[in-house]
Parts: structure tokens; C-alpha cells; sequence
């Protein structure tokens, strides 16, 4: 389930994820193969750039930049927040 607020600070974006006990989670650090969540924001609504925000059960992050809806870039580094915690249905 995601969550979407906006406030004067900025937007925040919230998922509670719930795993079945019978798939391990996998949290090692930039491992490609790690649980991850991400999404992609279009603030101009026209497809022409995307700013991405990815975290995973560990902790790390990726941030990146889409342009035409199909040339990611992982160069592009902002500033912002994020916080993972794991419960017992998930993460």
C-alpha cells in the first residue's frame, strides 16, 4: 500500500510492504538482487523527465534522473529523506 502527502516541506511518499514468511527477505547492501521499493516522479506531467527515489530493506538508496520515458541516469544526486523499519508482515 503507498501513501502520498504533500506539505509546504515538500512530498512525502510512504509504502507498507507485506511479505509472506515463505519468500526470505533479502536486505545486503547495493545488491541488485535486494527487496526494493522506488518511485518515479513527473513533475511537469509531460514525459520528458522524471526524477526517480529508490530505497531498499537496508537502507540504501538510489536516486536517478528518466528522461523520454526511457534513458535512466543514476548520476544525479539530491537532497532527501528516508527511513525503512521491518515488522513482522514485512517491511
Amino acid at each position: 500500500m503507498g501513501y502520498l502527502l504533500s506539505t509546504p516541506d515538500g512530498l512525502v511518499v510512504g509504502f507498507t510492504l507485506t511479505q509472506s514468511d515463505d519468500y526470505p527477505r533479502i536486505r545486503p547492501r547495493q545488491d541488485t538482487r535486494a527487496d526494493r521499493v522506488a518511485v518515479m516522479i513527473d513533475f511537469d506531467a509531460d514525459g520528458r523527465t522524471a526524477y526517480s527515489f529508490g530505497v531498499d530493506l537496508s537502507g540504501s538508496v538510489q536516486d536517478g534522473v528518466v528522461t523520454n520515458e526511457n534513458q535512466p541516469a543514476t548520476d544525479w544526486d539530491t537532497d532527501w529523506t528516508w527511513a525503512v523499519s521491518e515488522h513482522d508482515a514485512g517491511w
